[in-house]
């Protein structure tokens, strides 16, 4: 036991006893460990010991990715095979080679929609084709989000994705005697009321150079009633905040009528001034409603208002906050304060 030094052992069940040394008691006692026996691995990309072929990780994992992106490619339709499907279903050519367009809606607004084939730096998929929309007055682009509700994309999609899906054959209908019996128009019953309403806005509208209401009575007292009922629907504890008595309406309850009315906003101007001692942001924002119709919010914030944690996102949040909010409120005819507007 001396001359092991600090030898370490166990002592089995069945008596015998397994020995561990430690580094230092090899190199006293000239203990040599047994030689490992070399095993060559191959490279996945050439096929050549891993140790002298060159090729890292980062190689290996670009040839298979790349590898598993061709695969893709063999089981997907060519290039040639889509512009026949455009072809097909309804879109040209335009005087650009590689572009298709169609005309069609969206939201009730006329479209032209394009289907890309061209190989340029914006286009990630030349095969399959970009798609997307404009509207027909020249007023920006379809969202991106939203491109599958026009119908010729959205087929073209379908049918694109889907090329061994059979077509449902319509089952064969027997032909039957029609009827040719005049009908009679169905009559719908009107109030004399609002005979004269139609008849007060109809003459109204013919006379250009005068402003006349969109609807009649009452279409707005049912829509009112519409906004009055959504409102109060939407409107939870968290959302409102009295002060001196008064309740107001927090930025989150205008994100909600944004939300349910498909409103979409956007930053028009914003001006930065510096005021003795601190800074203002001024601000307009536009809010837009699906049917075209749009107001401008105008907000402003100063560094002195009260005591901010991050002035210089603070000031800047709080203003676009209240012209957005204001935005939003004279969209849907609301006209109200919100909090962010009065809060000290």
């Amino acid at each position: 036991m001396d001359e092991m030094g600090d030898e370490k052992y166990t002592i089995l069940t069945d008596g015998t006893v397994e020995r561990y040394y430690t580094a230092s008691d090899r190199e006293r006692l000239g203990i040599k460990p047994k030689p490992m026996k070399e095993v060559e691995l191959p490279c996945l990309i050439c096929g050549k010991d891993q140790r002298n072929c060159g090729h890292t990780k980062q190689d290996i994992h670009k040839y298979f990715y790349n590898k598993a992106k061709e695969v893709k490619k063999m089981s997907e339709p060519g290039q040639q095979e889509n512009i026949t499907l455009a072809l097909d279903i309804g879109f040209e050519e335009t005087s650009k080679p590689g572009l298709y367009v169609m005309e069609d809606e969206y939201d009730g607004r006329p479209v032209n929609a394009f289907i890309d084939f061209r190989e340029t730096g914006r286009n990630p998929n030349p095969i399959r084709g970009v798609r997307y929309a404009s509207f027909a007055d020249g007023d920006g682009f379809v969202p991106r989000t939203d491109v599958d509700k026009v119908s010729c994309l959205k087929a073209y999609k379908h049918m694109r994705d889907n090329p061994h899906e059979k077509v449902k054959q319509e089952p064969v209908r027997v032909a039957q005697t029609e009827d040719k019996t005049p009908q009679k128009p169905k009559v719908e019953m009107v109030s004399e009321q609002e005979v004269q309403t139609l008849q007060i806005v109809q003459t109204a509208k013919q006379n250009s150079g005068m402003v006349v209401p969109a609807v009649t009575p009452e279409e707005f007292k049912d829509n009112w009633d519409l906004y009055r009922r959504l409102r109060d629907s939407m409107q939870e504890k968290d959302d409102v905040v009295e002060i001196s008595g008064k309740p107001y309406l927090k930025k989150s309850f205008w994100r909600k009528v944004s939300t349910a009315f498909n409103l979409t906003d956007e930053i028009i101007e914003e001006v930065k001034e510096e005021i003795p001692g601190g800074f203002m942001w001024r601000m307009k924002v536009r809010a837009i409603a699906p049917n075209g119709r749009s107001t401008i919010g105008v907000g402003v914030c100063d560094s002195k208002e009260r005591k901010y944690s991050h002035p210089e996102h603070d000031v800047y949040a709080t203003c676009h906050t209240r012209a957005k909010n204001r935005a939003i409120s004279d969209l849907v005819g609301g006209g109200e304060v919100s909090f962010e507007e009065v809060m000290e």
